[in-house]
Protein backbone atom coordinates (compact mmCIF):
# COMPACT_ATOMS: atom_id res chain seq x y z
CA UNK A 1 0.00 0.00 0.00
CA UNK A 2 1.11 3.27 -1.23
CA UNK A 3 0.09 6.96 0.31
CA UNK A 4 1.20 9.45 -1.87
CA UNK A 5 4.49 12.22 -1.25
CA UNK A 6 4.44 15.52 0.31
CA UNK A 7 6.02 17.70 -1.81
CA UNK A 8 9.54 18.49 -1.40
CA UNK A 9 10.22 22.30 -0.24
CA UNK A 10 12.96 24.57 -1.46
CA UNK A 11 16.38 25.07 1.22
CA UNK A 12 16.59 29.30 1.98
CA UNK A 13 20.04 29.92 0.58
CA UNK A 14 19.64 33.84 1.49
CA UNK A 15 22.49 33.21 4.10
CA UNK A 16 25.26 31.64 2.36
CA UNK A 17 27.83 34.24 2.84
CA UNK A 18 30.54 34.84 5.27
CA UNK A 19 33.27 37.68 4.56
CA UNK A 20 35.91 35.96 6.81
CA UNK A 21 38.37 34.36 5.22
CA UNK A 22 40.44 32.60 7.91
CA UNK A 23 39.45 29.01 8.50
CA UNK A 24 37.52 27.64 10.91
CA UNK A 25 40.07 24.31 11.99
CA UNK A 26 37.56 21.29 13.27
CA UNK A 27 39.71 18.43 15.31
CA UNK A 28 38.44 15.33 15.34
CA UNK A 29 39.34 11.73 16.31
CA UNK A 30 38.90 9.96 12.45
CA UNK A 31 37.97 12.07 9.15
CA UNK A 32 36.47 10.83 7.14
CA UNK A 33 33.73 8.86 9.12
CA UNK A 34 31.18 7.94 7.50
CA UNK A 35 28.93 7.03 10.84
CA UNK A 36 29.36 10.79 11.51
CA UNK A 37 27.12 12.50 8.97
CA UNK A 38 26.86 15.43 11.69
CA UNK A 39 30.56 16.44 10.86
CA UNK A 40 30.59 16.50 7.69
CA UNK A 41 26.93 17.65 7.08
CA UNK A 42 28.16 20.76 9.56
CA UNK A 43 31.15 21.16 7.45
CA UNK A 44 29.30 21.09 4.43
CA UNK A 45 26.97 23.96 5.52
CA UNK A 46 30.19 26.02 6.69
CA UNK A 47 31.49 25.68 3.37
CA UNK A 48 27.90 26.79 1.48
CA UNK A 49 27.96 29.88 3.76
CA UNK A 50 31.59 30.65 2.36
CA UNK A 51 33.85 29.56 5.17
CA UNK A 52 36.62 27.94 4.73
CA UNK A 53 37.22 25.15 7.10
CA UNK A 54 40.52 22.44 7.25
CA UNK A 55 40.25 19.08 9.26
CA UNK A 56 42.76 17.76 11.97
CA UNK A 57 41.97 14.24 12.76
CA UNK A 58 43.64 11.91 14.90
CA UNK A 59 43.55 8.74 12.14
CA UNK A 60 41.29 8.20 8.79
CA UNK A 61 38.11 6.78 9.22
CA UNK A 62 35.77 5.08 6.64
CA UNK A 63 34.63 7.36 4.01
CA UNK A 64 31.57 7.26 2.41
CA UNK A 65 31.93 6.00 -0.97
CA UNK A 66 29.19 8.09 -2.54
CA UNK A 67 30.43 11.18 -1.56
CA UNK A 68 33.84 12.61 -1.47
CA UNK A 69 34.36 14.12 1.91
CA UNK A 70 34.31 18.36 1.00
CA UNK A 71 37.37 19.67 3.99
CA UNK A 72 40.79 19.45 3.58
CA UNK A 73 41.90 16.92 6.44
CA UNK A 74 45.74 16.15 7.73
CA UNK A 75 46.86 13.35 9.44
CA UNK A 76 49.61 12.62 12.18
CA UNK A 77 50.52 9.47 9.87
CA UNK A 78 51.33 11.73 6.56
CA UNK A 79 54.46 13.74 8.82
CA UNK A 80 57.76 11.98 8.65
CA UNK A 81 59.82 12.01 11.71
CA UNK A 82 62.13 14.37 11.02
CA UNK A 83 59.16 16.80 10.43
CA UNK A 84 57.77 16.53 13.57
CA UNK A 85 60.80 16.88 15.35
CA UNK A 86 61.74 20.25 13.25
CA UNK A 87 57.55 21.52 14.12
CA UNK A 88 58.51 20.28 17.60
CA UNK A 89 61.20 22.36 18.20
CA UNK A 90 59.23 25.59 16.09
CA UNK A 91 56.15 25.26 18.97
CA UNK A 92 59.02 25.45 22.24
CA UNK A 93 60.32 28.31 20.69
CA UNK A 94 57.40 30.68 19.65
CA UNK A 95 55.44 29.02 22.32
CA UNK A 96 58.28 28.05 25.05
CA UNK A 97 55.58 28.96 28.60
CA UNK A 98 52.78 27.24 26.73
CA UNK A 99 55.44 24.20 26.20
CA UNK A 100 55.97 24.17 29.60
CA UNK A 101 53.19 23.99 30.78
CA UNK A 102 51.76 20.90 29.31
CA UNK A 103 55.19 19.12 30.11
CA UNK A 104 54.56 20.16 34.02
CA UNK A 105 51.07 20.55 33.89
CA UNK A 106 49.21 17.87 31.78
CA UNK A 107 48.18 15.20 34.16
CA UNK A 108 48.89 12.02 31.30
CA UNK A 109 49.43 12.19 27.82
CA UNK A 110 47.80 10.92 25.74
CA UNK A 111 45.38 10.72 28.09
CA UNK A 112 43.95 8.85 30.15
CA UNK A 113 46.88 7.68 31.71
CA UNK A 114 49.66 8.05 29.30
CA UNK A 115 53.26 9.02 30.00
CA UNK A 116 54.80 10.05 26.24
CA UNK A 117 54.17 13.97 26.96
CA UNK A 118 57.37 14.39 24.16
CA UNK A 119 55.88 11.84 21.62
CA UNK A 120 52.71 13.39 22.49
CA UNK A 121 53.90 17.27 21.61
CA UNK A 122 55.74 15.65 18.41
CA UNK A 123 52.64 14.20 17.45
CA UNK A 124 50.01 17.69 16.90
CA UNK A 125 53.14 19.56 17.06
CA UNK A 126 52.60 19.90 13.08
CA UNK A 127 49.13 21.18 13.19
CA UNK A 128 50.24 24.21 15.59
CA UNK A 129 50.80 26.20 11.59
CA UNK A 130 47.14 25.10 10.77
CA UNK A 131 45.53 26.41 13.82
CA UNK A 132 47.76 29.40 13.75
CA UNK A 133 46.17 30.75 10.49
CA UNK A 134 42.66 29.54 11.66
CA UNK A 135 40.72 31.77 13.39
CA UNK A 136 38.77 29.69 15.82
CA UNK A 137 39.22 25.90 16.40
CA UNK A 138 35.91 23.45 17.05
CA UNK A 139 36.44 20.06 18.32
CA UNK A 140 33.70 17.26 18.06
CA UNK A 141 33.89 15.12 21.43
CA UNK A 142 34.63 15.74 24.69
CA UNK A 143 37.79 13.56 24.53
CA UNK A 144 41.15 13.60 23.00
CA UNK A 145 40.22 15.69 19.99
CA UNK A 146 38.75 18.28 22.90
CA UNK A 147 41.82 17.98 24.51
CA UNK A 148 44.54 18.47 21.26
CA UNK A 149 41.81 21.25 20.78
CA UNK A 150 42.68 23.30 24.32
CA UNK A 151 46.61 21.99 23.50
CA UNK A 152 46.69 23.99 20.11
CA UNK A 153 44.86 26.88 21.61
CA UNK A 154 47.28 27.15 24.61
CA UNK A 155 50.42 27.24 21.65
CA UNK A 156 48.62 29.78 19.37
CA UNK A 157 46.54 32.30 21.28
CA UNK A 158 43.43 31.06 18.95
CA UNK A 159 40.43 30.05 20.78
CA UNK A 160 38.40 26.82 20.84
CA UNK A 161 35.00 25.47 21.43
CA UNK A 162 34.07 21.88 21.19
CA UNK A 163 30.93 19.72 21.08
CA UNK A 164 29.98 17.14 23.33
CA UNK A 165 27.77 14.03 21.73
CA UNK A 166 27.10 11.44 24.14
CA UNK A 167 28.87 8.97 26.17
CA UNK A 168 32.10 11.58 26.23
CA UNK A 169 29.86 13.97 28.37
CA UNK A 170 29.77 11.09 30.72
CA UNK A 171 33.41 9.63 30.77
CA UNK A 172 35.81 11.96 32.50
CA UNK A 173 34.29 14.71 34.47
CA UNK A 174 37.68 16.15 35.46
CA UNK A 175 38.93 16.58 31.84
CA UNK A 176 35.29 18.34 31.12
CA UNK A 177 35.88 20.52 33.91
CA UNK A 178 39.51 21.46 32.62
CA UNK A 179 38.17 22.05 28.78
CA UNK A 180 35.37 23.65 29.56
CA UNK A 181 37.44 26.27 31.61
CA UNK A 182 39.59 27.24 28.69
CA UNK A 183 37.09 26.84 26.04
CA UNK A 184 35.09 29.85 24.37
CA UNK A 185 31.72 27.82 24.19
CA UNK A 186 30.54 23.67 24.44
CA UNK A 187 27.61 23.05 22.64
CA UNK A 188 25.69 19.67 23.22
CA UNK A 189 22.73 17.19 21.45
CA UNK A 190 19.98 17.73 24.13
CA UNK A 191 18.97 19.00 27.36
CA UNK A 192 20.07 15.57 29.02
CA UNK A 193 23.64 16.08 28.27
CA UNK A 194 23.22 20.02 28.70
CA UNK A 195 21.73 18.82 32.96
CA UNK A 196 24.27 16.84 33.50
CA UNK A 197 27.47 18.89 32.01
CA UNK A 198 26.02 21.56 33.95
CA UNK A 199 26.05 19.86 37.30
CA UNK A 200 29.58 18.46 36.33
CA UNK A 201 30.80 22.10 36.20
CA UNK A 202 28.18 24.35 37.63
CA UNK A 203 30.37 27.09 37.61
CA UNK A 204 30.91 27.18 33.72
CA UNK A 205 26.80 26.31 33.18
CA UNK A 206 26.93 29.78 31.19
CA UNK A 207 29.10 28.05 28.50
CA UNK A 208 27.07 25.35 27.46
CA UNK A 209 24.29 25.67 24.86
CA UNK A 210 22.16 22.86 23.55
CA UNK A 211 22.65 22.67 19.65
CA UNK A 212 20.64 19.71 18.26
CA UNK A 213 22.64 17.62 15.37
CA UNK A 214 20.33 18.46 12.17
CA UNK A 215 19.24 16.40 9.62
CA UNK A 216 20.43 17.66 5.79
CA UNK A 217 16.23 18.40 4.83
CA UNK A 218 17.35 19.67 1.54
CA UNK A 219 18.80 16.18 0.89
CA UNK A 220 16.46 13.65 3.02
CA UNK A 221 13.33 14.80 1.40
CA UNK A 222 10.65 11.65 0.26
CA UNK A 223 10.60 11.07 -3.36
CA UNK A 224 7.36 8.39 -3.51
CA UNK A 225 4.43 7.64 -1.49
CA UNK A 226 4.82 5.91 1.60
CA UNK A 227 5.00 2.29 1.71
CA UNK A 228 2.59 1.31 5.02
CA UNK A 229 3.17 -2.82 3.90
CA UNK A 230 7.30 -2.16 3.74
CA UNK A 231 10.00 -2.90 6.31
CA UNK A 232 10.78 -2.00 9.67
CA UNK A 233 14.50 0.28 9.55
CA UNK A 234 16.69 0.44 12.22
CA UNK A 235 20.17 2.86 11.62
CA UNK A 236 22.89 2.62 13.94
CA UNK A 237 26.58 0.86 14.65
CA UNK A 238 26.52 -2.72 16.25
CA UNK A 239 27.10 -1.82 20.17
CA UNK A 240 25.10 -2.41 22.85
CA UNK A 241 23.65 1.42 23.17
CA UNK A 242 21.83 1.20 20.08
CA UNK A 243 19.76 -1.76 21.55
CA UNK A 244 19.68 -4.20 18.71
CA UNK A 245 19.06 -7.13 20.93
CA UNK A 246 16.08 -5.87 22.54
CA UNK A 247 15.18 -5.19 18.40
CA UNK A 248 15.08 -9.09 17.54
CA UNK A 249 14.02 -10.04 20.41
CA UNK A 250 11.20 -7.79 20.32
CA UNK A 251 10.10 -8.77 16.64
CA UNK A 252 10.49 -12.66 17.62
CA UNK A 253 7.29 -11.94 19.47
CA UNK A 254 3.88 -12.23 17.84
CA UNK A 255 2.86 -8.82 19.20
CA UNK A 256 4.95 -6.82 17.07
CA UNK A 257 2.49 -7.48 14.31
CA UNK A 258 5.23 -7.57 11.87
CA UNK A 259 2.47 -9.95 9.48
CA UNK A 260 5.44 -11.11 7.04
CA UNK A 261 7.48 -7.94 7.15
CA UNK A 262 11.09 -8.00 7.79
CA UNK A 263 13.02 -5.59 10.40
CA UNK A 264 16.23 -4.40 8.70
CA UNK A 265 19.25 -3.15 10.61
CA UNK A 266 21.39 -0.76 8.79
CA UNK A 267 25.64 -0.71 10.56
CA UNK A 268 28.74 -3.00 11.54
CA UNK A 269 30.56 -3.08 15.11
CA UNK A 270 31.24 -5.56 17.53
CA UNK A 271 27.79 -7.13 18.79
CA UNK A 272 27.27 -8.46 15.17
CA UNK A 273 28.06 -12.13 15.91
CA UNK A 274 26.16 -12.01 18.95
CA UNK A 275 23.14 -10.16 16.65
CA UNK A 276 23.63 -13.00 14.14
CA UNK A 277 23.38 -15.94 17.21
CA UNK A 278 19.94 -14.01 18.71
CA UNK A 279 18.31 -13.88 15.76
CA UNK A 280 19.27 -17.91 14.54
CA UNK A 281 18.48 -18.66 17.72
CA UNK A 282 14.67 -16.88 17.57
CA UNK A 283 13.90 -17.11 14.34
CA UNK A 284 13.16 -13.40 14.62
CA UNK A 285 12.65 -12.09 10.99
CA UNK A 286 15.50 -9.83 11.33
CA UNK A 287 18.34 -9.20 8.62
CA UNK A 288 21.49 -7.22 9.31
CA UNK A 289 22.49 -5.17 6.40
CA UNK A 290 25.81 -4.21 7.39
CA UNK A 291 27.31 -0.40 6.82
CA UNK A 292 25.53 0.80 3.84
CA UNK A 293 26.73 4.54 2.55
CA UNK A 294 24.02 7.49 3.04
CA UNK A 295 22.21 7.31 -0.39
CA UNK A 296 21.64 3.83 -0.28
CA UNK A 297 20.83 4.32 3.71
CA UNK A 298 17.95 7.41 2.49
CA UNK A 299 16.83 4.86 -0.27
CA UNK A 300 15.98 1.85 2.21
CA UNK A 301 14.00 4.45 4.67
CA UNK A 302 11.63 5.58 1.83
CA UNK A 303 11.02 1.85 1.08
CA UNK A 304 10.37 1.52 4.93
CA UNK A 305 6.83 1.79 6.73
CA UNK A 306 8.38 2.59 10.26
CA UNK A 307 11.79 3.72 11.79
CA UNK A 308 13.37 2.28 15.26
CA UNK A 309 16.13 3.01 17.23
CA UNK A 310 15.47 1.12 20.63
CA UNK A 311 18.52 3.37 22.67
CA UNK A 312 19.27 1.68 26.57
CA UNK A 313 22.47 2.38 28.75
CA UNK A 314 25.17 -0.07 27.92
CA UNK A 315 26.59 -1.71 31.57
CA UNK A 316 30.06 0.24 30.89
CA UNK A 317 27.53 3.38 31.02
CA UNK A 318 28.25 4.24 26.64
CA UNK A 319 24.59 5.57 25.77
CA UNK A 320 23.84 8.41 23.14
CA UNK A 321 21.64 11.28 22.95
CA UNK A 322 19.69 12.23 20.24
CA UNK A 323 20.66 10.24 16.99
CA UNK A 324 20.82 11.84 13.78
CA UNK A 325 19.63 8.51 12.61
CA UNK A 326 15.85 8.59 13.68
CA UNK A 327 16.13 12.40 12.65
CA UNK A 328 16.66 11.39 8.83
CA UNK A 329 13.89 9.15 8.85
CA UNK A 330 11.79 11.88 10.64
CA UNK A 331 12.94 13.86 7.87
CA UNK A 332 11.68 11.11 5.30
CA UNK A 333 8.53 11.55 6.92
CA UNK A 334 8.27 8.01 8.52
CA UNK A 335 6.58 7.35 12.07
CA UNK A 336 9.47 6.77 14.27
CA UNK A 337 9.75 4.27 17.55
CA UNK A 338 12.19 4.73 20.30
CA UNK A 339 13.04 4.72 24.31
CA UNK A 340 12.37 6.77 27.11
CA UNK A 341 16.24 7.04 27.27
CA UNK A 342 18.82 9.48 26.83
CA UNK A 343 17.82 12.40 24.73
CA UNK A 344 15.10 10.14 23.15
CA UNK A 345 11.84 11.64 24.74
CA UNK A 346 13.02 15.51 23.73
CA UNK A 347 12.94 14.24 19.91
CA UNK A 348 9.63 11.44 19.96
CA UNK A 349 6.13 13.13 20.89
CA UNK A 350 3.13 11.10 20.79
CA UNK A 351 1.86 12.89 17.77
CA UNK A 352 5.35 11.69 15.86
CA UNK A 353 5.23 7.90 17.03
CA UNK A 354 5.63 6.20 20.36
CA UNK A 355 8.24 5.49 23.46
CA UNK A 356 8.46 2.64 25.17
CA UNK A 357 10.37 2.06 28.24
CA UNK A 358 14.41 1.19 27.78
CA UNK A 359 15.93 -2.81 27.91
CA UNK A 360 12.05 -3.84 27.56
CA UNK A 361 11.40 -6.19 24.34
CA UNK A 362 8.05 -7.03 25.60
CA UNK A 363 7.82 -3.08 24.99
CA UNK A 364 8.97 -2.86 22.22
CA UNK A 365 7.10 -5.46 20.23
CA UNK A 366 4.23 -3.72 21.64
CA UNK A 367 5.12 -0.46 20.55
CA UNK A 368 5.86 -2.11 17.28
CA UNK A 369 2.84 -3.43 17.00
CA UNK A 370 0.57 -0.55 18.40
CA UNK A 371 2.73 1.58 15.46
CA UNK A 372 1.88 -1.23 12.79
CA UNK A 373 -1.76 -1.61 13.46
CA UNK A 374 -2.68 1.96 12.51
CA UNK A 375 -4.00 2.52 9.03
CA UNK A 376 -1.70 3.68 7.05
CA UNK A 377 -3.69 7.07 6.63
CA UNK A 378 -2.76 7.72 10.13
CA UNK A 379 1.06 6.90 10.17
CA UNK A 380 1.30 9.32 7.23
CA UNK A 381 -0.25 12.06 9.50
CA UNK A 382 2.45 11.15 12.05
CA UNK A 383 5.29 11.09 9.16
CA UNK A 384 4.62 14.49 8.22
CA UNK A 385 4.17 15.87 11.94
CA UNK A 386 7.84 14.66 12.20
CA UNK A 387 9.09 15.70 9.41
CA UNK A 388 7.51 19.32 10.52
CA UNK A 389 9.60 18.82 13.71
CA UNK A 390 12.63 18.12 12.53
CA UNK A 391 12.23 21.57 9.81
CA UNK A 392 11.25 23.37 13.33
CA UNK A 393 14.23 22.01 15.16
CA UNK A 394 16.66 20.04 13.76
CA UNK A 395 17.66 21.39 11.10
CA UNK A 396 21.43 21.07 9.86
CA UNK A 397 21.44 24.32 7.96
CA UNK A 398 19.83 26.48 11.20
CA UNK A 399 22.75 24.17 13.33
CA UNK A 400 25.54 26.04 11.01
CA UNK A 401 24.14 29.47 11.15
CA UNK A 402 23.62 28.75 14.89
CA UNK A 403 27.50 27.35 15.38
CA UNK A 404 28.87 30.44 13.26
CA UNK A 405 26.72 32.88 15.79
CA UNK A 406 28.79 31.54 18.58
CA UNK A 407 32.32 31.44 16.87
CA UNK A 408 31.71 35.11 15.77
CA UNK A 409 30.71 36.09 19.56
CA UNK A 410 26.92 37.67 17.87
CA UNK A 411 24.43 34.66 19.46
CA UNK A 412 24.23 31.98 21.16
CA UNK A 413 22.08 28.76 20.77
CA UNK A 414 19.31 28.66 23.09
CA UNK A 415 18.68 25.71 25.56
Amino acid sequence: MAISASRPRARDTSRLVSSHTAPILSVLARYPQISETFVEGELRELVARGVPVEVVALGAGTPDPGRPPVARYYHPGRHAARERLMATVRVAATSPHAVSRYLLREASWPPPRGRRRLRGLARIAPWVAHARRARHLHAHFATEPTDIARLLSSFTGRPYSFATHATDAFQDPDALRENLRGARFCVTDCEYNRRHIVEVAPDQAHKVSVLILGADLSRFVRSRPYVADGPVVAVGRLVKKKGFADLVAAAARPEAGLDGREVLIVGDGPERSDLERRIRESGAPVRLLGALGNDEIQELLERASLGVLPCVVAPDGDRDSMPVALKEAMALELPVLGTREVGLPELIGYDRGRLVPPADPAALAAGLGELLGLPAAARVILGRTGRAFVEAHCDQSRQAERLLALIDGTGAAPS
